[in-house]
């Protein structure tokens, strides 16, 4: 199965989502797919994310977290691995949120 035909079976099973969050960013670090409670949740704070650099999301001490994540993703495409990240609120806050990185 290729990285697509996966990420269109995760999408099925999680697309509509109430309990999960689901992304998918591009090489670009741009956003190209999320999720209806990814959606539900950021839409109102941040406006569309597709499209958009993933870090508008988050607090900036955790853009280093996502590149670490991002590249043991991309060095071991078969496993999966964590992360935990603050989102802004849209309160002056900050929402603690944990994920799970893979590469496709």
């Amino acid at each position: 199965m290729t990285g697509k035909q996966q990420f269109e079976a995760v999408k099925d099973l999680l697309g509509n989502s109430g309990t999960y969050y689901l992304i998918a960013v591009n090489m670009s670090s741009n956003y190209t797919y999320v999720n209806k409670r990814y959606a539900d949740i950021f839409k109102p704070i941040h406006g569309d994310l597709v499209g958009r650099h993933y870090a508008v999301t988050m607090h900036p001490d955790d853009q280093q977290t996502c590149q670490v994540v991002s590249q043991m993703a991309f060095s071991y495409p078969d496993s999966v691995f964590p992360a935990t990240l603050r989102k802004y609120d849209g309160h002056g806050g900050f929402i603690i949120t944990r994920w799970e990185y893979k590469a496709m």
